[in-house]
């Protein structure tokens, strides 16, 4: 657990120095040890060995076609990482640091540094273990959205699309971006404080007959359909008990209410960055509140509900430093956000499964 405590503290150091020097170079720095320290992890993880199989079938010259269940884009970054003669851990390293790198490219594009700062801390507290420690795929694919819905918020359509296609070609799940894209056109301007609550209910009454009805049709969903049957899937889930979908729904009400008044557009806002926009605040949110609404529809399919939704909620990691920006001036805002990011990072590595991450192994023993 020691080593765990010291990466969180160097993270939020850096994050707290980032944030103060208004630099991006400890965010840079960040990005580069949270890579090399999911990248050299041994045995540690979910999903570790599944990966590790797949790497060894390509190394051992298994058609990349016969290889099920694994799209094509995550399957020629193996061949590529063969072909170089990278060892698996290798591969772990060169993937990681694309994620990571891809992923400051966009905290950089902000160009805020202290969201950015705040940005990096809050995605190492909420997502770094379930993700990079195991779901590596939804990683890469989810940052490649964040790029992607930048490209939207600049205008480019026709980018955004095709970033959306790149994205899908590691995780199929970054399509649904198109829907929330089509709902967030419709209907951001009827978002409030009100009617988000009253969708909310309405989408957990339809909940008790949305996962049966997906699993009625299990057979339109080919390789996926194991996590609407199996029960290593379906089972342990708490339904409407769910704390992660009372967490985001939580989010998401405060962020209506601090940024979707009607008088909002008279609040002090910042003079620079993509979210010095409240319009483009009000789209990073809605897209947030659609992942959440799709957590809470498919809530009696975790798995399912979890990996449809993911590209969607890393906006997470946007959003809730912006309430913190917007309830929290000078030095209180970093310190105040500091404190709630690791009691995230607790909570969310806690209930992620410590058995999966202890001890750490890495490549150095």
């Amino acid at each position: 657990m020691s080593v765990y405590l010291s990466v969180c503290a160097v993270v939020v150091f850096l994050s707290i120095l980032s944030w103060s020097l208004k630099s991006n170079i400890p965010v840079i720095l960040v990005g580069i040890i949270l890579a090399l320290f999911a990248g050299m992890r041994v045995q540690v993880g979910f999903d570790f060995f599944s990966y590790q199989n797949v790497y060894a079938e390509i190394q051992n010259g298994i058609a990349l076609s016969s290889i099920g269940h694994f799209e094509i884009g995550y399957l020629i970054l193996n061949w590529i990482a063969v072909q170089l003669s990278l060892s698996f851990n290798g591969f772990l390293i060169f993937f990681c640091l694309i994620t990571f790198g891809l992923l400051i490219v966009f905290l950089i594009l902000l160009k805020d540094p202290q969201l950015g700062s705040m940005a990096l801390l809050y995605y190492f507290s909420r997502f770094y273990f379930t993700r990079d420690f195991g779901q590596i795929r939804a990683s890469l694919a989810a940052v490649i959205c964040l790029l992607a819905f930048f490209l939207l918020l600049k205008h480019h359509f026709g980018y955004f699309v095709i970033v959306i296609l790149i994205a899908s070609l590691f995780q199929k799940v970054a399509l649904v971006f198109f829907v929330a894209y089509v709902v967030m056109k419709v209907f951001k301007k009827r978002v409030n404080i009100v009617s988000f609550p009253i969708v909310a209910i309405f989408t957990a009454i339809l909940s008790e007959f949305a996962g049966s009805f997906l699993q009625n049709h299990v057979s339109v969903f080919d390789s996926y359909s194991d996590y609407l049957t199996n029960a290593a899937f379906t089972d342990g889930g708490s339904g409407l008990a769910n704390s992660v979908i009372w967490f985001q729904l939580s989010i998401g009400i405060l962020c209506l209410y601090l940024f979707f008044q009607h008088n909002i557009q008279n609040a002090e806002q910042k003079v620079v960055g993509v979210t010095a926009s409240i319009e483009n605040v009000q789209k990073i949110i809605v897209v947030y509140l659609i992942g959440t609404l799709i957590l809470l529809l498919f809530n009696t399919l975790p798995t399912a509900a979890g990996r449809v939704s993911t590209v969607l909620n890393t906006f997470e990691i946007i959003v809730v430093p912006l309430i913190f920006q917007r309830m929290f001036k000078g030095v209180t805002q970093i310190i105040a956000f500091s404190v709630f990011s690791v009691a995230v990072w607790y909570l969310f590595f806690v209930h992620a499964g410590v058995q999966f991450f202890i001890p750490y192994h890495s490549i150095f023993g």
